[in-house]
């Protein structure tokens, strides 16, 4: 019997391409943490593929301070649903794919209490586990309340990954990676999956459109980081004499500040539109967004065709290391395509250049 414990679209479509082939033998669990809109109808929607035997709700909202703190007790209380799991269940292998170290560590220490052996695996978590060393290691917080329950230590028992693309890693190589097999059926399984799941409506058209994916500051409206973007989408779409369609973030609450541009109606990821229609942007722009990363992961999707644009080398907060990070991985990605399709554009004349030779 598997496990798969998941927190956004983006892990459970990777959930589905793995029980679709890898442990398509075995029964499966899946827990859904609420931290996006989840409600009955999307757990019934999700049975009604027949890919897990079951599929749980686990309310671990973070909306409120009330909400963190219920978290912060469940370190030392943890919730009916996690002490069911623990105690109850006799999984061979859990994947987890929200990365919820609290939970993970009390699975851990419960199974090897009941000698239950269970391959524990962390799962890929998007653009993050390509670029972001110590990803899969507890933050300072986390790491002082596992010490304080003697479960630091168990986090260094999980020492597996599994992600889309390998090859594209190139930070966490010191973990034992191995990849979410995308065969023919699997990724036949997933687009009929995804499209139970996620059904996608009548929305704004895209096509040779320049579509930018919105990603949410810290800052409110006004900040520099939301002007640069703005400045350089509306650079492209005068330049290339088109529109501008924004992707929101599915948690974003900036909308009103990206009025004066077309905003897509779907809260879905851009991936799973991508699984159930065919979209052909003339150019993609972000500053680093996740979304725009995934389309390169899924082997059925034809990302390479669009060019891209990534605007993180002109924020004033730079990501810091993780430039570098982002550099190396886009040379990877430009290097398994027969044409480079990522640029990264240093300042607003390099932008300029580039969409010339767009046009």
């Amino acid at each position: 019997m598997v496990g798969y414990f998941c927190a956004t679209p983006f892990h459970i479509t990777a959930a589905i391409t793995m029980q679709s082939e890898m442990f398509a033998d075995e029964p499966a669990t899946l827990v859904v943490l609420d931290h996006f809109n989840v409600d009955e109808a999307l757990l019934e929607r999700i049975r009604a593929t027949g890919i897990f035997a079951e599929v749980l709700l686990y309310d671990n909202r973070y909306r409120t301070k009330l909400d963190n703190a219920k978290r912060l007790l469940r370190t030392f209380f943890p919730n009916r649903l996690m002490r069911d799991l623990a105690n109850t269940t006799a999984f061979s292998h859990f994947v987890c794919f929200a990365l919820n170290f609290i939970d993970l560590t009390y699975m851990v220490k419960r199974y090897e209490k009941r000698g239950i052996d269970c391959e524990f695996s962390f799962g890929d978590d998007g653009v993050g586990t390509y670029i972001r060393p110590g990803i899969y290691k507890p933050k300072p917080l986390a790491r002082r309340l596992l010490r304080l329950v003697g479960r630091l230590s168990l986090v260094e028992r999980v020492s597996r990954v599994y992600t889309y693309k390998p090859e594209f890693m190139v930070a966490n190589r010191e973990y034992d990676v191995y990849p979410i097999v995308q065969s023919e059926r699997a990724c036949a399984k997933r687009r009929e999956a995804v499209h139970t799941i996620w059904p996608v409506g009548d929305d704004v058209d895209i096509d040779g459109k320049i579509l930018y994916f919105e990603q949410p500051h810290e800052c409110g409206e006004g900040c520099e980081e939301l002007r640069i973007e703005q400045e350089s989408l509306r650079l492209a779409v005068d330049k290339l004499a088109t529109e501008g369609v924004i992707k929101m973030h599915p948690r974003s609450t900036a909308e009103p500040q990206w009025s004066e541009f077309t905003i897509l109606k779907a809260k879905m990821p851009y991936e799973v539109m991508l699984l159930q229609k065919q979209c052909n942007p003339k150019l993609m722009m972000t500053v680093s967004s996740t979304a725009l990363f995934s389309t390169y992961l899924f082997d059925d999707l034809p990302a390479a065709t669009c060019p891209a644009v990534l605007l993180y080398h002109l924020m004033p907060q730079k990501p810091g290391s993780l430039a570098g990070m982002l550099d190396e991985l886009c040379d990877t990605i430009n290097g398994a395509q027969e044409t480079p399709c990522i640029h990264n554009v240093a300042d607003q004349a390099a932008l300029v250049q580039l969409v010339e030779e767009i046009k």
